[in-house]
């Protein structure tokens, strides 16, 4: 009993430095991308690999995000209490488990979605990671990177598409 709960508390402590309940509102919008999509119905192989895809990329790019912010997530009363500022985990294995899911996540999108869908997963991950991360402590630009990465809609969309230009009867959801 005592190895179950060991690992109930571990899972806790993935899911949370994963933040699940953001990468489920990414998971949502991926699957609402794939109901505008989809032509013939979409209940397939390719959308259930699509949303695990999906899900690994936003959990590791999460996981990398609270990584990067570990020491200023510690002096703010609202993030002081995340896995790392808290010390329930090791910054290796934060560091490691966004690494992991992120490339894992890419990896299936790109072996069994396809290659468009995993090329716009791995850019929200470099940007998210590398551009918005870094910059939000110093602009409010940052702001602008977040809310308007065009990859995001795109990816959501695309992911059942195997088209760069899709027809117009997409147009309204890409705009």
């Amino acid at each position: 009993m005592d190895g179950i709960c060991k690992a109930m508390s571990a899972l806790k402590i993935y899911l949370e430095l994963a933040k699940a309940r953001l990468s489920s509102l990414v998971l949502l919008t991926t699957l609402v991308g794939a109901v505008l999509a989809s032509q013939e119905g979409i209940w397939s192989w390719r959308l259930l690999w699509a949303m695990a895809g999906t899900g690994l990329a936003a959990a590791g790019a999460n996981a990398l995000n609270q990584w990067w912010e570990r020491e200023p997530d510690a002096r703010m009363a609202r993030t002081r209490q995340r896995p790392l500022p808290a010390g329930r985990l090791q910054p290796v294995w934060a560091l490691f488990w966004g690494l992991v899911s992120a490339t894992a996540g890419v990896g299936v999108l790109a072996w069994l979605v396809n290659l468009l869908a995993a090329g716009l997963a791995l850019s929200v991950v470099l940007l998210y990671t590398l551009v918005y991360t870094p910059l939000k402590r110093r602009s409010s630009f940052s702001t602008l990177v977040g809310a308007i990465d065009p990859f995001k809609v795109m990816h959501h969309f695309l992911t059942l598409l195997n088209e760069v230009i899709p027809s117009n009867r997409y147009s309204l959801y890409l705009y």
